[in-house]
């Protein structure tokens, strides 16, 4: 394939949407980001909750994924830290926002995929 086309391509798909932009990828471990926890969260219900609390949740520190689910929680959210004593601030943070009901974490000891590359 020719470098034109393929920059038409890669143009082509920035315009629409589909690529949104451009990361690095970091080893969290050698950044200093040695913990990782997988965290579930109950919240109350009310009209509009889950922006308002996902908003919230998304920006404590540590935390990098806030997903708004169906079922038992509402929320999953993944989060980093240097120590364990992060994770713990972090996850004391979450219940001291209004709105949040309960939380349940776990600890992820080894990751064994982690890819955000989507096939199109």
């Amino acid at each position: 394939m020719s470098k034109s086309a393929v920059q038409y391509r890669i143009k082509r798909l920035e315009k629409s949407g589909i690529i949104e932009g451009y990361y690095a990828k970091i080893n969290p471990v050698l950044a200093g980001k040695n913990y990782q926890a997988v965290t579930l969260v109950r919240a109350k219900y009310s009209p509009a909750y889950y922006e308002k609390l996902g908003e919230r949740l998304a920006s404590l520190p540590g935390v990098w994924a806030v997903y708004f689910t169906f079922g038992d929680n509402d929320f999953v959210l993944l989060v980093r830290g240097v120590d364990r004593d992060e994770l713990l601030r972090t996850v004391e943070s979450m219940t001291k926002i209004r709105g949040i009901e309960r939380t349940t974490s776990q600890i992820v000891i080894k990751t064994v995929k982690e890819d955000p590359r989507i096939e199109i």
